[in-house]
């Protein structure tokens, strides 16, 4: 077998006897076994550069005479100050060295143990991690080195070298363990690590104590066996809504009748290796307070939509019946239906019925006061005798006070009601009166106004318009002509047909109108019956030529009541013609002068006896309104 066998073999049963567990001092101790065994070699070492003593240390070396392939093993540590021994001038420069006769070398050290064993040639390596020298081997023999023999050795100084960087990686990784074990445990709340498989890498006490589980249980375990007790990753699983790019990496989970958040960040272990770490905070009060402030929310929007004072009580007992925990009641003054009429002190009649069913200490009462009097009395007590509650007590003493606000809210609104009505009333009174003079002007359509805009309500009513249009379209229709102020008498009062000239001025009494009463806020949409009363469905009306959508619906519907009263009223031209001769114009005109769907509805839905008696009434009864 040839040299570069052998040595090919050493190096293979170096490797084959060594484990990436050992320490770099029993790494050391099996090359010098197997090279001191082997090799003719008369001094072998392996020294180490401790940074705390600034000394190289040998940690494993061996003599031998050179003729026989047995090594002694040194029985104690040789330690090197800076410049002692050619192994600082290898450190230092950073190169391996062969010297021949190195006792001879200025820097030589040697033992006394050694003095009978010293070599002819020595071979000196560096032992290099990551550009920088961590230690030194050193290898001493009669004979010169053969290049196999470097090949060998430099052979073993690459395994001692990876060996280094495995260690100070696991001194790293043990030293990284033991801060982060530290760290976890000083946490006050559960926290635990995992990889991007859900696999558990790290954990605290906390952890441990909320899910019952022993350390030796989470080997192998994906996080969401044990957090959620179930073999899928469930929907809420924040670390699953990171690695999906979904921005909630929050969850909520319920331990033990309690609430737990669970948030999620990023975290690079000593190998680079990505951790996701899980912190687990109760917020089970702080869930109760957002539900408690949510319920009083929803309850106070739904006290204040009351529109009575029946309704609003019905809804505190409805709310109040939902309590399962403990006992709550309200008392009411007598008469708060009658709007406080009341004169005897409520509190009196609420303490002696109070203390029939309550004992001292174990309840709490709310005064529901309206306007600086107490209206009423919220009681909350204990079902089990026992104190109350404090969040209850909290709860229902907000609770009560949104009572109160509800119920002022409530007389306010009745308040605004009353106030609205009777100006309603007082609106109506003045656009009648208005109307009714425009129609006294032009002497022969006497009631026109009022009696065009309630038969536009009944169509509208027919249509299932809503309270608010059916009142824009009458006062819209009662305001219809007030433009025709702007129109002189010797056109607006012509017994005869009008010349071109006179038709393009009376074409201007609709923005005439709307001109007059474009300020007046609450006829912001009647003024549309103003504006646009003239216009037709194919577009040939007046004064902007608008067709079929564009003219606004209330507009459309007064058109066709406008043309059913113009031809069933004597004119300044003609006299009042049937209701059948008006229904069959309307017909002629459907889909031209007027929308289809509305015509339509005219001709089949509103009857001649219908119009008959607004007509009737309108003539008759000068308060007649077919609005509220």
């Amino acid at each position: 077998m040839s040299k570069n066998s052998s040595h090919y073999e050493l190096i293979y049963d170096f490797i084959l006897n060594s484990s990436p567990n050992m320490s770099l001092e029993e790494l050391a101790d099996r090359f010098v076994e197997i090279t001191g065994n082997s090799l003719p070699v008369k001094l072998l070492g392996v020294f180490v550069f401790r940074d705390d003593a600034g000394e190289l240390i040998r940690v494993s070396g061996g003599y031998s005479d050179g003729r026989r392939k047995t090594i002694v093993k040194f029985d104690k540590p040789l330690k090197l100050k800076e410049g002692e021994g050619i192994v600082w001038e290898v450190f230092r420069r950073k190169e391996s060295l062969v010297v021949h006769e190195p006792f001879r070398h200025p820097q030589y050290y040697i033992s006394k143990e050694e003095e009978p064993y010293v070599g002819q040639n020595a071979f000196i390596l560096p032992l290099e991690v990551n550009g920088r020298v961590k230690g030194v081997l050193y290898i001493e023999k009669d004979e010169p080195f053969s290049d196999s023999e470097k090949k060998f050795f430099l052979g073993v100084k690459r395994i001692l070298e990876k060996t280094f960087e495995n260690s100070e990686l696991v001194t790293k990784l043990r030293m990284e363990r033991e801060e982060k074990n530290r760290i976890l445990n000083s946490i006050s709340y559960p926290i635990f690590l995992v990889d991007r498989e859900f696999r558990i890498r790290g954990y605290n006490k906390f952890f441990l104590e909320m899910f019952g589980v022993h350390p030796g249980e989470l080997k192998h375990k994906k996080c969401y066996e044990i957090v959620e007790r179930t073999d899928k990753v469930p929907d809420n699983c924040p670390l699953f809504n990171l690695l999906e790019g979904k921005k909630n990496a929050t969850s909520k989970i319920n331990v033990k009748n309690k609430i737990f958040e669970a948030s999620i960040f990023t975290h690079k272990s000593v190998y680079g290796e990505e951790l996701f770490v899980h912190t687990i905070k109760d917020i089970t009060e702080l869930e109760r307070k957002k539900r408690n402030l949510n319920l009083l929310y929803r309850v106070g929007l739904s006290l204040t939509t009351s529109v009575s004072i029946d309704e609003f009580r019905m809804k505190v007992e409805e709310f109040l019946e939902q309590e399962k925990e403990v006992d709550v009641r309200v008392f009411w003054r007598d008469g708060i239906e009658n709007r406080f009429d009341y004169k005897k002190p409520l509190i009196k009649k609420v303490e002696s019925v109070v203390s029939t069913i309550i004992e001292p200490k174990k309840s709490y009462s709310f005064s529901i006061d309206y306007l600086g009097e107490e209206v009423g009395v919220l009681v909350v007590s204990s079902k089990d005798g026992k104190k109350l509650p404090l969040e209850k007590v909290k709860f229902y003493k907000t609770f009560a006070a949104s009572v109160e606000l509800a119920l002022q809210n409530l007389y306010l609104l009745e308040e605004l009601r009353r106030a609205l009505a009777s100006l309603n009333v007082n609106y109506k009174a003045t656009l009648e009166s208005l109307s009714h003079a425009l129609d006294y002007r032009e002497h022969e359509t006497e009631f026109h106004s009022r009696r065009v805009a309630s038969y536009a309500v009944l169509i509208g009513r027919k249509m299932e318009l809503t309270d608010s249009e059916l009142k824009n379209i009458y006062w819209g229709g009662l305001l219809h002509d007030l433009g025709k102020i702007g129109i002189p008498d010797s056109i607006l009062l012509k017994p005869g047909k009008l010349n071109k000239d006179e038709w393009e001025v009376m074409k201007k009494h609709p923005i005439i109108g709307f001109d007059i009463l474009k300020h007046i806020e609450f006829l912001q949409e009647a003024l549309k019956v103003v504006l646009y009363h003239h216009e037709r469905w194919d577009g040939k009306g007046y004064p902007y030529g608008l067709r079929d959508s564009e003219i606004p619906l209330i507009a459309r519907i007064f058109a066709v009541a406008d043309t059913y009263d113009a031809i069933t009223s004597d004119r300044p031209y003609r006299k009042a013609l049937s209701p059948d001769i008006a229904y069959m114009e309307i017909e002629r005109n459907v889909g031209s002068q007027f929308d289809p769907d509305i015509a339509e509805l005219f001709l089949k839905k509103v009857k001649m006896h219908e119009l008959m008696e607004i007509r009737k009434k309108v003539q008759e009864d000068i308060h007649f309104s077919p609005i509220e």
